[in-house]
């Protein structure tokens, strides 16, 4: 059990890594790459749902996915932070 509740949790993280650089694509307008994610995204979303539903351990099966997907979203915003701030005081340096 420990070992599917990792799972769970590592695929929320890797599912909110993609939906959130799927959001930064589509402010970017990288349209091929938003479209390929969304497609990713559904599927692993699909996948996920059904697994947890047909799972005798919905709850703790649900919570550990969640709680993956808010480290995954906190991830990629925090990297994407870095990038930014990386990328502006370089600049600045010029």
């Amino acid at each position: 059990m420990t070992l599917e509740l990792l799972t769970y949790f590592v695929v929320g993280i890797a599912f909110d890594v993609l939906i959130t650089t799927y959001s930064i694509m589509i402010i970017k307008s990288r349209w091929f790459i938003a479209g390929l994610l969304s497609t990713i995204i559904t599927l692993i979303g699909s996948l996920v749902l059904y697994e947890i539903i047909t799972n005798t351990n919905i709850v703790t099966n649900a919570i550990a996915y969640s709680l993956g997907c808010g480290v995954g979203t906190s991830l990629t915003v925090y990297i994407n932070k870095r990038k930014r701030h990386e990328q502006t005081s370089s600049s600045n340096a010029d």
